[in-house]
C-alpha cells in the first residue's frame, strides 16, 4: 500500500489547485492529508484538492448503509458495527479510515454526497472517467472542469504552479488553452525556470532535505 506523509502532500499541493490520482492510498492517508491541508490555510488563500480514485473505492464500505439489506447482500464483505464511526447527523456508518475528517465534518467544512452517478451509463469505465473529469457528457473529452474554471478565473498574480496534477491523468485540470503542471513521477523532475524553482522551494520547510532535497 502506498503512503503519503503530510509534508510530501503539502509540498506537492500547497498553494495550487491540485487534481490528484491517489488510487492506491488508504482511506486514512487521504483523510489525514486533506485535514492537514485544510488546517494550514490562513483564510486568505484557498486550495482545492481533488482525489480521483479511478474506481478503486468501494462506496458501500466507505459510507455504510444502516439497513439489514446491506449485510444480507454482503455476507462476507460487509463491515461490522464495531468497525464503524458515527458522524453527527449522518444516516450512514463511516469507515474508520475516515476518522481524521470528523473534526472537519463537525465544523461544517466537510460533507458527503451519497449515491451520485451518471445518466445513460454505457458500462464503460473509461468513458465514465472522462465524463466526470470533463463535466461534458456525450462529448469527446478535450478539457476538464477544473481547467476551464481556472481559465475563467485568471489569477491577479501569475502563479506558475496554480494547478498541479499528480498522477497519470491531467484531463480534469486541462483547459481549452490552459496547461496544468503534470507530475507523473518524482524521478527525473527538472525545473528549468528560476521563477518556478523559487515557487517550489518556497513550499518546503527545508529545501536541503526530504522530498524537495
Amino acid at each position: 500500500m502506498a503512503s503519503l506523509n503530510r509534508r510530501s502532500f503539502l509540498s506537492l499541493s500547497g498553494g495550487a489547485a491540485a487534481a490528484g490520482v491517489f488510487g492506491s492510498l488508504s482511506f486514512s492517508s487521504v483523510a489525514d492529508a486533506l485535514a492537514v491541508a485544510q488546517n494550514t490555510t490562513d483564510g486568505k488563500q484557498r486550495t482545492l484538492v481533488v482525489i480521483d480514485m479511478q474506481g478503486g473505492n468501494d462506496a458501500l464500505n466507505t459510507l455504510v448503509p444502516q439497513t439489514g439489506l446491506y449485510r444480507d447482500l454482503r455476507p462476507t464483505l460487509s463491515l461490522p458495527d464495531s468497525e464503524l464511526l458515527t458522524f453527527r447527523g449522518l444516516d450512514f456508518g463511516v469507515n474508520r479510515g475516515l476518522e481524521a475528517l470528523e473534526a472537519l465534518w463537525n465544523r461544517g467544512q466537510f460533507t458527503a454526497i451519497y449515491g451520485t452517478g451518471l445518466e445513460g451509463q454505457g458500462r464503460s469505465h473509461f468513458v465514465a472517467q472522462d465524463t466526470w473529469r470533463s463535466a461534458r457528457p456525450n462529448r469527446v473529452a478535450q478539457s476538464g472542469w477544473i481547467g476551464r474554471w481556472l481559465e475563467a478565473t485568471p489569477d491577479e498574480i501569475a502563479a506558475p504552479l496554480r494547478s498541479v496534477a499528480l498522477g497519470q491523468s491531467m484531463l480534469a485540470s486541462q483547459g481549452e488553452f490552459f496547461q496544468p503542471v503534470g507530475v507523473q513521477s518524482l524521478t527525473g523532475i527538472e525545473i528549468a525556470s528560476p521563477g518556478v524553482a523559487a515557487a517550489v522551494l518556497e513550499m518546503g520547510e527545508d529545501p536541503q532535505s526530504g522530498l524537495l532535497g
